[in-house]
């Protein structure tokens, strides 16, 4: 899971890119296999390579084991950047790792152990509500819902007939013209359009996933903070990534195959991007992708 948050600075928009692993725990079918985790620590992973027989260690902002709750992730990851969106910033949070890795159960999660973006529009309702009734500023959240197939974008809240066009303004605002942007008051108004929304997303079967996303789905929370003498304006976008795939393991072929060459594709574009972005490279290769746009 990572985290890109932009702050406005008198000179230039700083950007700081957070990474946390989150370690997936066995499935069923998993759990005669023997674990190559060593150790874990609050910001380390050490693995055991049994092919070359040495031990790895990488670094993180922050290490997650199996052992985590969905809970502890939002509480410990997203609640900062919630704090930041009702301030009239922009964050996003997005779900990284080959396929199978539960990018899908962290960020949509089920009704028994909801994820990050119905705890998010849960959080975000509860403190706007909080704040009008002390009389601090009214609020208008709203939220929109995309995926990216192929490299083409199409609505997940009101489909159309065909893919949608990426505008961009003469302030650089990146613009999806046609793209649904629905208010919400209430969860029960959120999950309803959820769900819908959630039938509309691109799946299918692959060899090492029955239910592999062939897309990247996109949800942007929208918070319109209007105080006395002014208004702020914050986006939230939670991004749950399709899976990076190694088609010789996957066997993919014909369409898969060609969805698989689009992931992989964009997924390489982001990170090449976050990599430009940990540099402070004056050019950021964002156009490389409509992911990355």
């Amino acid at each position: 899971m990572a985290q890109r948050v932009a702050t406005a600075s008198k000179s230039k928009e700083k950007v700081s890119v957070r990474v946390a692993l989150r370690v997936r725990g066995f499935l069923e079918h998993e759990e005669k296999m023997e674990s190559c985790i060593l150790e874990t620590t609050d910001t380390s992973l050490e693995l055991f390579n049994y092919r070359t027989d040495e031990s790895l260690q990488y670094r993180f902002d922050a290490c997650y084991t199996a052992a985590s709750t969905q809970e502890e992730i939002f509480e410990k990851e997203l609640l900062p950047l919630i704090s930041r969106t009702l301030s009239g910033q922009n964050a996003t949070c997005f779900a990284f790792g080959p396929t199978g890795a539960g990018k899908t159960h962290t960020m949509q999660g089920s009704p028994q152990q909801p994820g990050v973006i119905p705890r998010v529009i849960r959080q975000i309702l509860a403190e706007t509500a909080r704040q009008q009734a002390a009389g601090i500023a009214s609020f208008q959240v709203s939220v929109s819902y995309l995926e990216i197939y192929n490299e083409k974008v199409f609505d997940l809240l009101e489909p159309k007939d065909s893919d949608l066009p990426i505008r961009e303004d003469i302030n650089k605002t990146i613009l999806i013209p046609g793209l649904a942007e629905r208010e919400i008051h209430t969860e029960e108004e959120f999950e309803t359009s959820f769900a819908d929304a959630l039938q509309n997303r691109s799946v299918a079967a692959t060899k090492l996933n029955a239910r592999s996303s062939r897309s990247h789905a996109v949800m942007v929370v929208k918070v319109q903070k209007k105080m006395k003498d002014s208004t702020l304006l914050g986006k939230l976008h939670l991004i749950d990534l399709a899976g990076s795939e190694d088609n010789r393991r996957t066997d993919n072929q014909g369409d898969r195959l060609k969805e698989s060459g689009a992931i992989n594709k964009s997924l390489f574009v982001l990170n090449k991007v976050v990599d430009a972005l940990n540099r402070g490279d004056q050019r950021i290769p964002y156009r490389d992708s409509k992911l990355t746009r």
